[in-house]
């Protein structure tokens, strides 16, 4: 990466960062957890593909929302755009991926849901929460854009 790119990277993706952690703190705390809450609810009741069900449908609205706006230049919600969508499909992800590795490693979900371990999910970085959309088949392989414009409200570098 040029080095005339880097601060404005590093800024850009901190504050996004930061931004993420203080929405995920409001709201886990104002739902309480109720996000967590489901995907181990309906992954006890009815299975893996139950919990990954709910966390798609929440990430398939804010990707259409995203798609949305790619093929219309526009949004309707005025006090919502892109950035917000954005955020929290991130917010969403980074959850739902504290859900399968604390399954995998035995541990209680609600427990691992904790400022820390957000950020620290969170710092995997832009390109492994898009790939890992690619990867769970929210975003097709051979989209270009989507992936793109992901980066670019997380990262301020144009797409």
């Amino acid at each position: 990466m040029p080095a005339e790119k880097t601060p404005h990277l590093d800024h850009h993706w901190i504050h996004f960062l930061g931004e993420s952690q203080d929405l995920f703190v409001a709201k886990n705390t104002d739902y309480d957890s109720m996000f967590m809450r489901s995907l181990i609810k309906f992954g006890n009741d009815r299975g893996y593909e139950a919990s990954r069900t709910i966390w798609a449908w929440e990430v398939e609205k804010k990707l259409n929302r995203c798609r949305m706006w790619i093929q219309r230049g526009d949004l309707q919600v005025r006090n919502e755009g892109v950035l917000d969508s954005v955020i929290d499909l991130f917010i969403y992800s980074i959850q739902y991926k504290i859900y399968l590795e604390s399954k995998e490693y035995g541990r209680d979900p609600l427990a691992w849901l904790t400022v820390d371990n957000f950020g620290k999910m969170a710092r995997r970085g832009p390109d492994y929460w898009v790939e890992f959309l690619v990867i769970q088949g929210l975003i097709d392989k051979a989209d270009k854009v989507l992936p793109a414009l992901l980066r670019e409200q997380m990262t301020g570098l144009p797409f």
